[in-house]
């Protein structure tokens, strides 16, 4: 135990001994006195806020600006867009039109085809029926009475212009 003790009393002179060793801690430098203000320096100091305030007063000014420029530009898109939107439905009714339109003259051209059909067709047999008409007349008039050789006597034949002037105006009559 007596050796415990032994270290110990040797840790504690140690600790002691390194503790009277030791410089002291340096002492703080005072602060500086605060500088003293003139009115001069209060001055300088109220004109660079004024003028900072100044600043930002334009710069807000600046900024509403903008933002009325902006405002306006987004109208005028908007404004672009709806037009463009109006052009389009425009165009797409426009285009249904025509097509219908198309379908119409289409349909118009086959019609005017039929009608051609039907005039050439119409124009031949009235070709085949005045040349067969000498040989009627020659049967009906050894058979016929005098008043249906009246009738046969002077047929009407008509070119293909005139029978289709003749069927436009009057079909009933052909």
């Amino acid at each position: 135990m007596k050796s415990a003790w032994q270290v110990c009393a040797i840790f504690f002179l140690a600790t002691g001994l390194v503790a009277q060793t030791s410089t002291a801690p340096k002492p703080r430098k005072p602060k500086p006195a605060a500088a003293t203000l003139t009115a001069a320096d209060v001055q300088a100091l109220k004109d660079a806020i004024a003028s900072q305030q100044a600043a930002l007063a334009q710069q807000q000014q600046q900024l509403q600006e903008l933002r009325d420029e902006l405002h306006h530009r987004d109208q005028v898109v908007e404004q672009a867009q709806t037009s463009a939107a109006d052009a389009g439905s425009k165009a797409d009714a426009a285009q249904a039109q025509a097509s219908q339109q198309q379908q119409t003259v289409t349909e118009l051209k086959g019609d005017v085809t039929d009608l051609k059909t039907n005039m050439a067709s119409t124009v031949v047999t009235l070709q085949e029926t005045r040349r067969s008409l000498p040989r009627l007349r020659r049967r009906f008039t050894s058979r016929a009475s005098p008043s249906l050789l009246v009738a046969f006597s002077r047929p009407k034949v008509y070119t293909a212009r005139a029978l289709w002037r003749r069927m436009s105006t009057h079909p009933s009559t052909l």
